[in-house]
């Protein structure tokens, strides 16, 4: 497995789902409703499944967005895979290995 950071660059063309605000997201609320997480979101842990069309990525998450917060990612399904980021039927996202708990 490769430690990486993910972060979401931006929504898909045509969501299935929108995208959350960031406080929502922070808090750790859930909601009533179906929603992506937010755009600037990034995340770091152990990959799981890495991206590759019509597979989900999943990702045992050790920080979120600076702060240790374990925790297990999937995606929606990916839907292309290019050079440092994959997009999925929800998000667009940039891919990088890291050091595990680095701060670049």
């Amino acid at each position: 497995m490769r430690y990486v950071r993910i972060k979401k660059l931006r929504a898909a063309e045509r969501p299935m789902a929108p995208s959350s605000d960031s406080w929502t997201c922070q808090s750790g609320q859930f909601l009533d409703r179906f929603e992506s997480i937010p755009v600037d979101y990034t995340m770091e842990g152990w990959l799981v499944s890495p991206p590759a069309v019509g597979r989900r990525v999943a990702l045992i998450r050790l920080v979120r967005n600076g702060l240790r917060r374990p925790g297990v990612f999937w995606s929606t399904c990916v839907t292309m895979v290019g050079r440092g980021c994959f997009h999925t039927l929800n998000s667009v996202y940039q891919i990088e290995e890291v050091a595990p708990f680095s701060k670049n």
